[in-house]
């Protein structure tokens, strides 16, 4: 296995040498490496930061003092998080001749200055400066027609360079370009488009440098500018041959660790299968990037109510059952949420935010950072173990909040299964439900001598927080009966969620009247007392229009003399 940041030679390779230096996974920074041969310095991926890029020149001043020759930059990709201080640093070309190289796609998105394709508008909100691409990787015509080419670099540099197509079979072709870089060794660039147009690997002696093919499928990254799944499947097609049918020892990242080959084909197998799915994934632009991040915040100050409150129902039941003396069934509900992984994941996600605030991270990286905190939690909340204990609402909330964001961040649309249901009995059953407790006194006194059986309708009992006991709720229904077009659990989960606001506010009688014309019913939402405008803030406005957006409705406040109403629009069936 390659160390970290130590000088070592290349298996596979008469004289060539490299030095890595790789970071754990920071979406942030990129891993480097230099390679020394006696003709070359070749450094890939030098990254963003000016911090980065002094490390990397005060490795190369020595060996340019041992023997001065030429310096070639080459970037796995042109994203700006990789290739950005290979363009814009000017110290490294007072010391060295500097030779930047990178596939044609790029080099045209980085000398048009195009920020999309580079990231960089997502990224650091700035291009690069004017500059000139020397060496044009796999080109178009390169790989129509293969064969040798020179190339004149100036100064009398010239390269040979041969490109050559492996037919793995009629409809998948490995284009490969080789390139001296000493007297006995060669670089092979490897064609390996999908997290962008011009992603490329790297190949010397027995290591194979990937760039970020290993997390072109996350959420968050799928659907950015230049993704392809098209592209990116073939492409993990394409190195899965080429690890099962060369001599490839190690596979290093553009983030994260080195692996080995048995390894990288497990990753790139699972990978596929991942990637083959993803065929709903809309284009994620600036406009959408920025809603994404948004709703990261949203979406995880929602999701930390929730489970605060899912915790303290849980603390408190626990608290009942070891004043009856059950203490290891109190102990079982303990344990049914892992609530101070909870606690530490969100207040990571915090420190993470203030760090955006405060100018440390890129506020692109936001909804990245969302999704490991959601999968976190996602493996620490056991919902299926909470739901007799729980409101089905709520838990449903909660892992729907999750659900939605994930969906927001990859660009796949919410797809529901609408309903035609008849709003007045829809309407009519939820107050009824909402109002009737999930237990009943006769059977618990029916079960008391069957154990399990009696814990179980106690604790249900125990858990019950009837939250709309002194509620009035009047309903006045539409006329004629309407039937509307929504998916019914959302819709419900959601107008559960305005009746906890107002019931938690101390708002004693909440009005509820429908109306409708040709193409919508109306749901007003009022009291007799008045609704303060506090009560649901712009925020939490926000998310109750994206949730009734999500079942086809639209959600609004209203103004009122004495507060405001809300007003709920839903599409008529058709």
């Amino acid at each position: 296995m390659l160390e970290n940041q130590v000088w070592q030679s290349i298996s596979g390779t008469a004289t060539a040498e490299i030095y890595p230096i790789i970071k754990k996974v920071d979406v942030t920074c990129p891993n480097s490496y230099i390679i020394k041969t006696d003709r070359q310095i070749i450094l890939i991926d030098p990254g963003v930061f000016p911090e980065r890029m002094n490390l990397l020149i005060d490795l190369i001043k020595p060996l340019m003092e041992e023997k001065p020759r030429p310096v070639f930059l080459y970037l796995t990709h042109c994203h700006v998080d990789h290739s950005f201080q290979a363009i814009d640093n000017q110290e490294i070309r007072r010391i060295a001749e500097v030779k930047v190289a990178v596939q044609e796609k790029g080099a045209i998105a980085i000398e048009a200055n195009d920020k999309e394709a580079t990231w960089a508008e997502l990224m650091v909100g700035r291009g690069f400066p004017p500059t000139k691409i020397e060496m044009r990787l796999l080109s178009e015509y390169d790989r129509e027609n293969g064969g040798e080419k020179e190339i004149d670099l100036g100064n009398e540099l010239k390269l040979n360079i041969r490109t050559e197509r492996i037919e793995i079979r009629d409809d998948l072709i490995l284009h490969r370009q080789i390139i001296p870089i000493g007297k006995w060794d060669v670089l092979e660039i490897y064609f390996t488009p999908g997290h962008s147009p011009d992603s490329v690997c790297i190949r010397i002696g027995d290591i194979l440098l990937i760039g970020d093919i290993l997390f072109s499928a996350n959420p968050g990254l799928a659907g950015l500018p230049g993704w392809s799944q098209q592209y990116l499947a073939e492409s993990i097609e394409k190195l899965l041959w080429l690890l099962n049918n060369s001599n490839i020892s190690y596979c290093c990242p553009g983030h994260g660790y080195v692996i080995d080959n048995a390894t990288a084909r497990n990753v790139l197998h699972d990978m596929l299968g991942e990637v083959l799915k993803l065929t709903d994934v809309e284009p994620l632009d600036m406009e959408k990037a920025k809603y994404a991040t948004e709703y990261a915040l949203e979406l995880l100050n929602e999701a930390n109510e929730i489970f605060s409150i899912i915790a303290g129902r849980l603390y408190y039941i626990s608290h009942f059952l070891d004043e009856l003396g059950e203490t290891s069934e109190a102990q079982k509900y303990q344990d049914l949420i892992e609530v101070d992984k909870i606690d530490e994941l969100l207040a990571n996600f915090s420190h993470f935010t203030d760090e955006i605030r405060a100018g440390r991270k890129f506020e692109f990286l936001l909804p990245l950072k969302a999704i490991q905190i959601i999968q976190k939690i996602e493996k620490v909340f056991k919902q299926d173990k909470l739901e007799h204990v729980i409101d089905v609402s709520l838990l449903r909330r909660a892992t729907r909040l999750l659900t939605d964001f994930m969906n927001t961040v990859t660009g796949i649309q919410f797809q529901g299964e609408a309903e035609s249901i008849d709003i007045d009995i829809l309407l009519t059953d939820l107050l009824d439900n909402i109002k009737s407790p999930p237990y009943s006194e006769e059977h618990i006194i029916n079960v008391v001598d069957n154990e399990e059986e009696y814990l179980a309708a106690l604790v249900s009992r125990i858990a019950y927080l009837p939250v709309f006991e002194d509620v009035e709720f009047k309903f006045e229904s539409c006329p004629d009966s309407p039937w509307v077009s929504i998916e019914k659990e959302r819709f419900c989960d959601a107008l559960v969620g305005i009746f906890e606001e107002l019931a938690g506010a101390d708002v004693k009688n909440i009005r509820i009247c429908c109306d409708h014309d040709e193409s919508s019913t109306s749901i007003r939402i009022s009291s007799q007392g008045g609704i303060s405008p506090d009560i649901i803030n712009e925020k939490k406005l926000g998310l109750y229009q994206k949730r009734f957006d999500l079942c086809d409705g639209n959600f609004s406040q209203e103004k009122k003399e004495n507060g405001v109403a809300f007003v709920i629009e839903l599409p008529m069936s058709r």
